[in-house]
């Protein structure tokens, strides 16, 4: 059996279920741009001493929305699929690497034991290692640009001072999440019509 040459050939064709991933690359895409916008609207606010409370007009308002419009997404997909469950092996490391965050950003802001270019560093570890847990269950070559990637985003954050480490991690999460969901979602929804 010949393999595809190009690597986002072969993830589309060694999925089972196109529909189900193309969803799936949809829901990443949203949330990566969504926080992208985040944090580069984070790093304007704080830059250019923008007289606006930003937890409440930036984050709070674009999480909650989002929050309410992926829960209908999810439920769309589960309609269509039946009931909706994380099976493979990636899935549930990224399930935990989620967890992670959010513990890790909750209780940084909560008892400040760390500072945000630290926070994001951490955060930029972590996802390097659901790329990298990605790239060994599913040899994508992708997750392997987007591991390194997020390696050096981790580096970068602790060179560099805050605010511009809102600006870099926004970016990244352009450049190492966004933008390889989008080009795989490109391929399935070609290879789906």
């Amino acid at each position: 059996m010949d393999l595809p040459t190009n690597s986002i050939d072969r993830i589309v064709t060694d999925y089972p279920d196109m529909a189900l991933r193309k969803r799936h690359h949809i829901l990443v895409l949203f949330w990566a741009l969504l926080f992208a916008k985040c944090f580069i609207l984070e790093y304007c606010v704080v830059a250019y001493a923008v007289p606006i409370n930003s937890v409440t007009y930036v984050w709070s308002l674009s999480l909650f929305m989002a929050t309410i419009a992926s829960i209908v997404y999810v439920d769309l997909i589960r309609r269509e699929h039946g009931e909706f469950k994380v099976y493979s092996r990636s899935g549930q490391v990224w399930m935990v690497c989620i967890a992670i965050t959010v513990v890790t950003a909750l209780t940084s802001f909560a008892f400040a034991w760390i500072t945000i270019k630290h926070l994001l560093g951490i955060i930029a570890l972590v996802l390097a290692v659901g790329y990298g847990v990605q790239y060994f269950y599913r040899r994508e070559p992708p997750a392997l640009c987007c591991t390194v990637g997020w390696c050096l985003c981790a580096f970068l954050l602790l060179q560099i001072e805050h605010p511009y480490s809102l600006l870099v991690f926004g970016t990244c999460l352009i450049a190492f999440a966004a933008f390889p969901s989008f080009l795989i979602y490109l391929r399935l929804r070609q290879q789906t019509v």
